[in-house]
């Protein structure tokens, strides 16, 4: 496998590992209707500001949420824009690695 074909590997990895905790596919699916602040989902998932930063924090460091800050606020929002239905944020991202493998220099030779 080339290097770019390991680094899309890689990253879609850990974009999947990050979506394996069923609170961060809910607050995906959440960030799909619209940017939010980190307060507004706190109050919404009946959690402390902390946890919920933890989770858009994993979320944001493997590419699935963009953020900015909006004064004292910290505002998220999806980083591709999709529509959401339950399960297809898994799907979008097993067809992107898939396509991204085909066109991946080397690819189906054996190793």
């Amino acid at each position: 496998m080339s290097q770019d074909g390991y680094h899309v590997w890689n990253k879609t990895v850990e974009q999947l590992k990050a979506l394996a905790d069923p609170l961060r596919i809910r607050l995906v699916q959440e960030l799909v209707a619209g940017p939010r602040t980190v307060t507004e989902l706190a109050i919404q998932y009946e959690m402390d500001i902390g946890g919920l930063s933890h989770h858009l924090g994993v979320l944001f460091r493997v590419g699935l949420v963009d953020r900015t800050r909006q004064g004292r606020f910290v505002e998220y929002r999806v980083a591709v824009p999709f529509d959401v239905d339950r399960g297809q944020v898994l799907r979008l991202k097993l067809d992107r690695l898939t396509v991204e493998l085909e066109l991946a220099p080397g690819a189906g030779k054996p190793a």
